[in-house]
């Protein structure tokens, strides 16, 4: 098929089977499906994440801002993010027996992954902030229509319903066609800067997904 026929997302998500064949075949992901798991990395990636997803409100806004028209300025500037609020973040984290009030130092793919969305929000445009963020809604899209199912207790079943719905589907559909309409006469110089852009997220994924699997820390 022609890069010219086929939309950005399209061909973003065509040229990183090797990211994501890593990513959804993590073990965290592996033995959350399994039952597995132990309640103290869940723990950790909550704490992780309720910073991860407190970035995602501030970057964003900044994103909206740039935006290059009203359309784009909507979906940005709406009320969303990778969870449906801060109150169900900190709800979860409570579950696994953490103190939202207590939040630990950034881990190593928080702290980059989070600087990732900060720089293109803040160097760079709506479509540039957009691809920063693509790789985690739309994996945990997959993964949570994988795992709503098998994920049977309670804690993680309320934690994965959410991906695994279809108001999260729809949030991800928007997402991909605004990115498809932004770079929708983008040339192939300007595809390879968003597919690296892109990549980029996809490896912050694993690492997150990773930091928290082993409680992993600074080492010094």
């Amino acid at each position: 098929m022609l890069l010219e026929s086929t939309t950005c997302s399209t061909w973003l998500r065509s040229q990183t089977d090797d990211l994501w064949t890593h990513v959804l075949g993590h073990p965290f992901l592996r033995e959350l499906e399994a039952g597995t798991l132990p309640d103290s990395k869940l723990r950790f990636y909550f704490e992780q994440n309720i910073q991860y997803v407190e970035t995602v409100y501030r970057t964003k806004l900044i994103a909206a801002a740039k935006a290059p028209d009203a359309e784009t300025f909507e979906v940005l500037a709406g009320e969303w993010s990778p969870e449906p609020s801060h109150d169900r973040q900190a709800s979860l984290l409570r579950a696994f027996g953490g103190d939202p009030d207590q939040s630990p130092e950034m881990s190593p793919a928080c702290r980059g992954y989070t600087y990732h969305l900060w720089h293109y929000a803040l160097n760079g445009g709506a479509l540039d902030w957009l691809t920063s963020l693509l790789a985690c809604p739309w994996t945990y899209d997959v993964i949570g229509h994988q795992l709503a199912a098998p994920v049977t207790e309670p804690r993680r079943a309320s934690w994965m319903a959410w991906y695994g719905s279809d108001e999260h589907h729809a949030l991800l559909g928007r997402l991909l066609s605004t990115v498809d309409r932004l770079a929708g006469n983008a040339a192939e110089s300007e595809r390879a800067r968003l597919l690296q852009i892109y990549r980029l997220g996809l490896r912050y994924e694993w690492m997150f997904w990773d930091d928290a699997y082993f409680e992993r820390g600074w080492p010094v």
